[in-house]
């Protein structure tokens, strides 16, 4: 595998500047064999027409309305599982790509033919010494996920080389192909925020391991953006939806999520952050009212 194929989706919506610093740092890569595919989530800005002006090795893929995280990414999934490459990075447009990575998460899966997704290392852009993600853990109880040492130093951390995760975050998924034949494709339904949770339980349960390799490194800037709400919307609206249409959880996790609602929107308040905890109010009613069950399209 060390001469593997891998196609790297980027999903862009009204943000050519940090998509164009990402492909940018992945044509730098030195990794050979690697093909870009950007899929537009119907932007506004001309951002597509001058995505496929300035780079004409990146395929790009447009949509004909904003479909959201997943439905966007599945675009893209589609097209790389139709032309047969041997991995499958889903990778945020907002992300800096360091010219050895590519090749790292390449030898990884090759290492750990157990692991259905494997992420690097993921820090702050432009805090590069700050970790983003490093592992995921889940409380099933209270139905809530963690980053485990966000935003603590990097030279504060003893990392052992390899984390077994109990979810990846949807920033960087690098798939073997075969977890989509198995498992499905990433559930559109949620549209923004939890559905890399609702996917890494899916891919977990099929018997995949879900690993972060710490000497790989991407970094992060975290500043998608996704239409008429915001994204604390979609965090209770879909938080409530992963927790009651997923056995994992126990019964206890309903039962905290008025709690956890709570909690969410006071701590928004006190931070000043009136929209955000104003937008999570719609997101819980949508959530309760909408009954919404999988949304998962399988892929042959």
């Amino acid at each position: 595998m060390s001469d593997c194929s891998i196609a790297i989706i980027i999903l862009n919506y009204n943000n050519y500047p940090d998509t164009k610093r990402c492909i940018d740092s992945i044509k730098d890569n030195n990794y050979e064999n690697k093909h870009i595919i950007v899929v537009d989530n119907n932007s506004q800005d001309n951002s597509a027409d001058k995505i496929k002006s300035e780079n004409s090795s990146v395929e790009l893929i447009r949509s004909d309305r904003n479909i959201g995280f997943p439905g966007g990414n599945n675009i893209g999934i589609k097209k790389a599982l139709d032309s047969d490459f041997d991995l499958i990075w889903v990778l945020n447009n907002d992300t800096i790509v360091p010219p050895e990575t590519i090749q790292k998460l390449v030898d990884a899966h090759e290492m750990y033919p157990e692991a259905g997704i494997i992420t690097p290392l993921i820090l702050q852009e432009p805090k590069r010494d700050i970790v983003w993600f490093s592992e995921g853990i889940i409380d099933k109880k209270r139905g809530e996920t963690d980053h485990l040492r966000m935003g603590e130093n990097i030279f504060d951390q003893n990392f052992e080389s390899v984390i077994d995760n109990e979810w990846i975050s949807g920033c960087s998924l690098c798939c073997k192909p075969e977890i989509f034949y198995q498992v499905g494709l990433l559930d559109a339904g949620y549209f923004m925020r939890i559905s890399d949770v609702e996917f890494s339980l899916r891919v977990r349960n099929a018997g995949w391991k879900l690993l972060t390799i710490t000497d790989s490194k991407i970094y992060h800037k975290e500043s998608a953006t996704t239409g008429s709400f915001g994204l604390s919307y979609y965090e209770a609206r879909n938080r409530w939806r992963v927790i009651s249409t997923r056995d994992e959880f126990s019964a206890t996790a309903k039962l905290y999520y008025p709690f956890w609602l709570f909690k969410a929107v006071t701590e928004r308040t006190l931070a000043s952050e009136y929209r955000e905890a104003i937008e999570m109010i719609p997101g819980f009613v949508a959530g309760i009212s909408e009954n919404e069950t999988n949304n998962i399209e399988s892929v042959e």
